[in-house]
C-alpha cells in the first residue's frame, strides 16, 4: 500500500542532464546521439547512453535498462551465491524484470527468485535484505512467525529495511508505480 499510494515522480524522458539513480548515489545522465552501437558506459561520475539519432524515450529507456539489468544481475548473483550457502538453500532461477508493487518474489515451488528491476537504484543493502527475504521464502513459504524467525536470524535488522525501503519508493525508484 505504501508503495501503491507514494507520490510519482514526473516521468523521466532519459536525456542529457537529467538526474538518475545507480546503489543509491545520484548520478548526472549524458545522451550522445550516434551512429555507433546503443550503449550505456559508467565512469563511476556519470551515465553515458550512446543512442541512434532522434531515438526516442522508449529507445533510450532500454538502453539504459539493458545496463541497469546487467549491474543488478551481477550484483545479486554474488550475493545469492554467499546467502544461498549462508542459509542452506538453493534456488533453481534468479530473473530481474520491472515490477510494479514488489521488490522481489519466490515462487517455492519452482525455487525461482524474480527481482525488481528498481533494486538498482536503491543502496546495496536493500538488494540484500530482498534477496535473504527471497530466499527465506525457501526455508519458510508464508509469512508467518517462522519466516519472520528466519528473517530475524539472517537479518536482524530487516524490519528497519524494509520501513526504509517502502519510504517514499519514488524519490529514488521512479517506475515502481
Amino acid at each position: 500500500d505504501q508503495v501503491r499510494n507514494a507520490p510519482r515522480p514526473p516521468a523521466l524522458e532519459v536525456k542529457t542532464g537529467e538526474t538518475h539513480y545507480l546503489w543509491g548515489k545520484p548520478y548526472v545522465l549524458d545522451v550522445v546521439e550516434s551512429t555507433s552501437r546503443p550503449k550505456t558506459e559508467f565512469d563511476g561520475e556519470s551515465l553515458r547512453v550512446t543512442v541512434p539519432v532522434d531515438a526516442d524515450t522508449q529507445t533510450r529507456q532500454a538502453v539504459l535498462d539493458r545496463f541497469l539489468r546487467k549491474q543488478l544481475e551481477v550484483v545479486s548473483h554474488e550475493l545469492i551465491a554467499i546467502w544461498q550457502g549462508r542459509m542452506d538453500v538453493s534456488p533453481q532461477v534468479i530473473t530481474v524484470r520491472k515490477m510494479k508493487t514488489r521488490w522481489g518474489t519466490c515462487n517455492t515451488q519452482t525455487g525461482k527468485v524474480t527481482l525488481n528491476l528498481d533494486l538498482v537504484r536503491r543502496d546495496p543493502i536493500f538488494l540484500e535484505y530482498v534477496v535473504i527475504h527471497e530466499l527465506a521464502h525457501l526455508i519458510e513459504r508464508g509469512h508467518n512467525p517462522r519466516f519472520y524467525a528466519v528473517m530475524d536470524q539472517y537479518s536482524p535488522r530487516w524490519r528497519t529495511l524494509r520501513t526504509e525501503l517502502n519510504r517514499n519508493p519514488s524519490a529514488i525508484v521512479h517506475d515502481l508505480v
